[in-house]
C-alpha cells in the first residue's frame, strides 16, 4: 500500500483498487448448470469487504480512490479494467489483502 500511496500523491493519479474473484463452483440442477446463490452473495460480500480494508489502509489521502469488485477472470479483469479506468500503471498485491 505504501508503493500505491506514494504514486498517488506524486503523480497526483487516480487509484483504482480492484478485486476480481471466482464465483462459486457450478453444480446441476434439474440438468441446468447452477450454483447455490447465497455462496455467489457471499464471496461478492468478502471481496467488496476487501476493497474496503484496502481503501482504509491508504487512509486520509488527496487522491481519488475508486473501488470495483468484479466476478470473471482475472487477466481478462484487470485489462478490462485498466482500459475503461485509463490505467498508465499496474501495481498488484503478490498475495491479496
Amino acid at each position: 500500500m505504501d508503493y500505491i500511496k506514494s504514486f498517488g500523491e506524486g503523480y497526483g493519479a487516480k487509484v483504482v483498487l480492484l478485486n476480481v474473484y471466482g464465483l462459486p463452483t457450478l453444480t446441476e440442477y434439474n440438468n441446468y448448470p447452477a450454483y447455490p446463490l447465497e455462496s455467489a452473495y457471499s464471496v461478492e460480500q468478502q471481496s467488496e469487504a476487501i476493497l474496503k480494508r484496502a481503501k482504509a489502509a491508504l487512509g486520509d489521502v488527496p487522491f481519488e480512490i475508486i473501488t470495483i469488485s468484479e466476478a470473471g477472470n482475472p487477466a481478462a479483469t484487470i485489462l478490462d479494467a485498466a482500459e475503461k479506468n485509463e490505467c498508465d500503471l499496474i501495481i498488484m498485491c503478490t498475495h491479496g489483502m
